[in-house]
């Protein structure tokens, strides 16, 4: 995308996406622990779900999580439901999730578990449900299907991982009973993460100590693309 954009190759260091290594390092929390933490039976087979609002789909919003929501309730699958970012239309997405899965025994909706909570809920979960860049980017670490739902993740490269899915309840209902039933499960085992770190902060902090041609980094050049 850089190179597309004109940048001087030279310029470009592929490094990886650190937060990743970070959330692999987190020390793990026993199940039984983490069912008490979280407040219903992680034992049991769950979803995590995060879905945020689409900025160009705003008037959708609502028939969006209604159709997600339709859809896991129908799977009778526990579910940890995180609440979604602060774009317009998250208001909306979180009404219906607080009306429609509120049931203390089956569904857990938080607002913010931080790092080492989310990190265990993710490594735990039977699979990851929406269309948040947690799924993209992070899951294929711990080997997560993930069914990436609707259109705000179009464009990011996808590991093998991903299952892309339409909004219709029909689809989503689909692609988590047959991970569910194991047939997709596959495609997320011993898959490596292309979004890991290939260098170390040290070797980050080092590269940028060392840039000691000033002039020729101001210098900018567009590069033409023939």
């Amino acid at each position: 995308r850089l190179i597309q954009l004109g940048e001087e190759k030279w310029r470009i260091k592929v490094v990886g996406v650190h937060g990743v290594n970070l959330l692999k390092s987190i020390k793990k929390i026993n199940i039984n622990d983490l069912s008490k933490i979280i407040g219903i039976n992680l034992h049991e087979p769950y979803l995590l779900l995060t879905f945020h609002p689409v900025t160009q789909e705003q008037k959708k919003t609502k028939d969006q999580i209604n159709s997600i929501v339709k859809a896991i309730k129908k799977t009778k699958l526990n579910a940890v439901i995180t609440y979604p970012n602060a774009d317009a239309g998250h208001n909306k997405i979180i009404k219906i999730i607080l009306k429609k899965l509120f049931n203390k025994r089956k569904y857990k909706i938080i607002k913010n578990c931080g790092a080492k909570i989310y990190s265990n809920i993710m490594q735990n979960c039977l699979a990851m449900i929406g269309n948040s860049s947690s799924g993209i980017v992070e899951a294929a670490s711990f080997n997560i299907p993930v069914i990436n739902i609707g259109t705000r993740q179009d464009g990011k490269f996808k590991p093998k991982n991903i299952i892309d899915c339409k909004y219709s309840w029909k689809d989503i209902y689909s692609k988590i009973l047959k991970i569910k039933n194991g047939k997709l499960l596959n495609r997320s085992k011993k898959i490596k993460n292309p979004y890991e770190a290939k260098i170390s902060l040290k070797k980050i902090i080092k590269m940028i100590l060392n840039i000691n041609n000033r002039d020729k980094i101001l210098r900018k050049k567009f590069i033409d693309i023939i």
